[in-house]
């Protein structure tokens, strides 16, 4: 290329990319990134920024044996992994970062929207053509979800920024997770790492982590946040969404953080069997989730029943036993 800018790799030491001096940006899951070109093979990719955090020499060395060494996460369909790291400096002035993750561009890439996206979507179809939302499709997701979230979570690497707006779907209902930069490996299912507060959505954390300040996240903290997401699409709130909230506005962002704030100071499940106090408000109306709820198996709404127990999620049953948590085996043995 004619007065390209060159992007040099810190893992392969020949390895060069390049773009137009104009810079080609394309769109990745709705996100505008630069598309390079390897200098020899003619391959195409795409990058992603490392955020300010990531950009210290220990943290760069981390993502390097990460990439490096990565145990078959790098082979999963349903979710995209860097191979290389490319210096930005000197050759994009405006980029604002120092360093960027490298990932192959595939063709499949195209044409998937993120989950909040397509739920916002049908509540403002719902809103006006007086519709339920299609909970049969909404099951239907729910498995597609458990597939890829089990294939992911079999290599022992966990995600941490779990979401709507992190999980994508195609036109074909397929899946896939947009990357995660607070991924990692692990061995034990209490092991942590640190994760930025900026790089979570509150409303699928895992209270205790959210209430305690920590930065620190666990393996079941994912567990938790999927627990949540499989709970709206199945009943079609979260689950502590009751009538301590009742009143509350959330219209801003202001405002939905302070939602957030008091969401997660009263974790009482909205269909605890012993605690009436947070059950859903008679101005929500409250029957159509209900009836969903009743149209669970016993053994599901056990099993949410278990995870939302507001001394379990809290971590209070004892320093020595884990909270009680279900693995995508768990979920997959459920629902498929």
């Amino acid at each position: 290329m004619k007065n390209s800018l060159k992007f040099h790799s810190l893992i392969g030491k020949f390895d060069l990319y390049k773009s137009p001096a104009s810079v080609q940006r394309i769109k990745i899951f709705g996100k505008n990134s630069v598309q390079v070109r390897h200098s020899r093979n003619g391959r195409y990719f795409y990058t992603k920024p490392l955020p300010p955090d990531h950009q210290r020499e220990f943290v760069l060395e981390k993502w390097i044996k990460l990439i490096k060494t990565s145990s078959g996460v790098d082979k999963i369909k349903n979710y995209v992994w860097p191979v290389d790291i490319v210096d930005l400096r000197q050759t994009l002035d405006d980029y604002g970062a120092k360093y960027a993750l490298l990932f192959p561009l595939r063709e499949d890439l195209g044409g998937y929207e993120s989950i909040g996206s397509m739920l916002s979507n049908l509540a403002i179809n719902a809103r006006f053509l007086d519709l339920e939302v299609n909970l049969e499709a909404n099951i239907k997701l729910a498995k597609n979800l458990i597939k890829a979230w089990y294939d992911f979570d079999d290599c022992k690497y966990a995600y941490h920024e779990f979401s709507f707006f992190n999980m994508l779907i195609n036109m074909e209902n397929e899946v896939m997770f947009d990357f995660s930069f607070s991924a990692h490996e692990y061995k034990e299912k209490t092991d942590g790492v640190i994760v930025h507060m900026n790089r979570i959505h509150p409303d699928y954390t895992d209270t205790y982590y959210f209430q305690r300040k920590s930065m620190e996240m666990d393996v079941i903290s994912d567990y938790f946040s999927m627990a949540v997401i499989l709970f709206r699409l199945l009943i079609g709130c979260l689950p502590y969404q009751g009538r301590l909230l009742e009143g509350l506005h959330n219209l801003t962002a202001k405002d939905h953080s302070d939602w957030v704030k008091q969401y997660h100071k009263n974790p009482i499940f909205i269909f605890d069997s012993n605690e009436d106090l947070n059950r859903i408000s008679s101005t929500a109306n409250p029957e159509k989730y209900e009836e969903r709820w009743e149209r669970l198996s016993p053994l599901a709404k056990g099993m949410f029943s278990a995870i939302f127990n507001t001394d379990n999620v809290m971590r209070k049953s004892s320093p020595k036993t884990l909270p009680k948590f279900y693995t995508p085996q768990d979920w997959k043995n459920l629902l498929l």
